[in-house]
């Protein structure tokens, strides 16, 4: 899946590797679904610049919402065994 058309971009190679570590910890740490919604969106719109002249995601909410119940879904394989 090549989103933003970067996979002929050598430089854009590791594009998404920033975000998985974050992602990893707030899974580890089972922060609420709101905390993940929101680092997702500010993706799109701060770091990916995938947004209209308001701001307003091009990636529509149902669909990052799913993201997020998936996340959620896998939070049981990264929480730290107490």
């Amino acid at each position: 899946m090549d989103p933003n058309g970067v996979n002929d971009i050598p430089d854009a190679a590791n594009e998404y590797d920033g975000y998985i570590g974050r992602i990893y910890e707030f899974l580890e740490q089972g922060v609420p679904e709101s905390t993940l919604y929101s680092y997702l969106r500010d993706i799109e719109v701060d770091r990916m610049g995938l947004c209209d002249e308001a701001r307003e995601p091009f990636i529509a909410e149902r669909k990052r919402r799913a993201v997020v119940s998936s996340l959620i879904d896998l939070r049981g394989y990264f929480a730290k065994p107490s």
